[in-house]
């Protein structure tokens, strides 16, 4: 078994067993040798090419949800579009300089395997002229990566200024959600308030003419009987002189009513089914006085009793007696309070049984009294009346436009939703197309980084070198490890360019057809345009 890096010579053909695995070093060897996949993932730093080339795809899709879910937002709609444009032109730069990677490595490789035989057959200046020729080639391919390099970046660069002006906008949207949101409270507040306003109103239109009705009608009587009374007391004006007595007011009042005063007693009243009334009224009312009174006294009882039952700390149920104590205060207090009541009821029955003692004549001026009265009312019932229907209408009118403008901010923050949605919904495309043009950069770093380490190889220095200083008599200095390892080296890592090239161009022409696809579908409106993202949304693999 050959050593590692052991010089095989068969014919024109140069070779040499890596771990057991024979590798050409003047002719290609195949893709899938350890050292080439080896190599290949080297230039890949670890990035999965496959992968990495799958979302670049997903990247045209998700820049077509971002141009959708912006529509109508801004300039966004036109930087987006600008960004494609600027990205479909990076695409297809890459994709030609990839297309011309993949000749300039088959013609390198190609001159590359005649760098043995030439060594082979002495002629060490065509071997040097071979790899100073192949490494201003990989100058030249050094420059043109960092080209597309540079082309990406820039592009990342603009997707990340947009994706920050979408994500200000969001916020300003967010905030206007929130300020609409609170001043939709506030109207469906003051909307509530109105139309309680609104019952308010009614009712108290609807009270005023109940009261106006009322009014017409007692009016209507306290004329009549102001006309009777005036009739009656001509009448009796006659028939008093002839009476010597009546049956006073004192006896109808039991007693309880103040002594009238001479001028009311001069006067003769006769006794009528009212006057009669009003003194069982009072009857009523002092018995139901004196029955308070009486109750007021049992309750002082029970209430000192249960002041002294308290006194004493270990009386049993303390807490229940207080709370009777208090209930029992309570109910004297509302005593008090009725009793009071019941004194002013017979006062004013008293004041009315003594202002019966006057003639029918002064009953007959005070019921023009009334009647001027009610009309008084009348007048202001129906001033009052004109008023509430009018503050009644103005309120109606004052829900009318709240309900317009609640539909309106409604309509209004749902638009903010959706804007916001998209918004959402671009922002989170963008930050993903950001990572992926972020991959790609990385990826085309590592071409820059293998071309560069191509340019510099020192391969044909140490031709150079061992031409002037080599033994004939020694083994020359290609057949040693130390010229043929880097020199493998060397010629691996340009067929691993050229089979990342390779592999680049097939799908980067489906990555280019995709973006121009997805630039020709732009027309619809606002919301079909949103309405389309969050379909295709639905469809990416991301």
């Amino acid at each position: 078994m050959s050593k590692n890096y052991e010089l095989q010579v068969c014919e024109d053909s140069y070779s040499v067993f890596v771990d057991e695995v024979q590798y050409f070093l003047s002719q290609e060897n195949g893709n899938e040798l350890p050292l080439i996949q080896t190599q290949k993932q080297s230039l890949l730093m670890k990035i999965n090419l496959e992968e990495m080339l799958k979302n670049l795809l997903n990247c045209t899709k998700l820049l077509d949800v971002v141009y959708c879910s912006v529509a109508g937002i801004g300039t966004l709609p036109g930087r987006v579009s600008q960004l494609q444009t600027s990205l479909l032109q990076t695409v297809s730069d890459s994709e030609l300089t990839m297309n011309s990677f993949v000749r300039s490595t088959s013609k390198v490789l190609s001159d590359l395997s005649e760098v043995y035989p030439c060594l082979g057959d002495g002629d060490y200046q065509s071997a040097v002229s071979i790899l100073q020729s192949v490494k201003n080639v990989a100058k030249a391919m050094e420059n043109a990566a960092i080209e597309i390099r540079d082309a990406f970046q820039a592009r990342c660069d603009e997707t990340a200024s947009i994706l920050q002006d979408a994500f200000h906008s969001n916020q300003e949207f967010l905030d206007h959600r929130d300020q609409t949101t609170e001043e939709l409270a506030e109207m469906n507040a003051e909307l509530e308030a109105l139309e309680v306003l609104k019952t308010i109103l009614e009712t108290q239109v609807e009270t005023m003419n109940e009261e106006y009705k009322a009014l017409e009608k007692k009016e209507e009587q306290a004329a009549d009987r102001a006309f009777g009374l005036e009739l009656t007391g001509a009448i009796l004006g006659g028939i008093g002189e002839l009476v010597t007595t009546v049956l006073p007011i004192k006896d109808l009042m039991g007693g309880i009513t103040p002594e009238p005063s001479p001028e009311a007693t001069s006067t003769p009243d006769p006794v009528d089914d009212s006057q009669i009334a009003q003194n069982e009224e009072v009857r009523k009312s002092k018995q139901k006085k004196d029955d308070l009174e009486m109750r007021e006294k049992q309750l002082d009882q029970d209430i000192e009793a249960l002041k002294k039952e308290l006194s004493d700390p270990s009386i049993a149920d303390l807490e229940k007696k207080r709370q009777t104590l208090k209930e029992k205060e309570a109910e004297r207090e509302q005593l008090e309070q009725d009793i009071k009541t019941q004194e002013k009821t017979i006062e004013k029955v008293s004041g009315a049984l003594k202002a019966a003692g006057s003639s029918f004549t002064t009953a007959a001026s005070h019921e023009q009294t009334s009647v001027e009265a009610y009309n008084k009312r009348l007048e202001e019932l129906a001033r009052l009346r004109h008023e509430m229907v009018q503050q009644d209408a103005e309120n109606k009118a004052k829900i009318a436009k709240y309900k317009a403008k609640i539909a309106s901010s409604i309509d209004h923050k749902k638009d903010l939703d959706l804007t916001i949605q998209s918004l959402t919904m671009a922002i989170g495309s963008m930050r993903r197309i950001v990572t992926i043009l972020n991959e790609t950069i990385l990826f085309w770093k590592g071409v820059v980084v293998c071309c560069e380490t191509l340019a510099d190889s020192e391969l044909a220095a140490k031709i150079e070198e061992a031409e002037q200083t080599e033994s004939k008599t020694e083994n020359r200095f290609y057949e040693k490890r130390l010229f043929i390892k880097p020199f493998l080296l060397y010629f691996i890592q340009w067929q691993a360019l050229r089979l990342i090239s390779n592999e680049y161009v097939d799908s980067m022409d489906t990555v280019r057809k995709s973006l121009a696809e997805a630039m020709a579908e732009k027309e619809g409106t606002r919301e079909e345009q949103w309405n389309k993202a969050a379909a295709k949304a639905q469809t990416l693999d991301v």
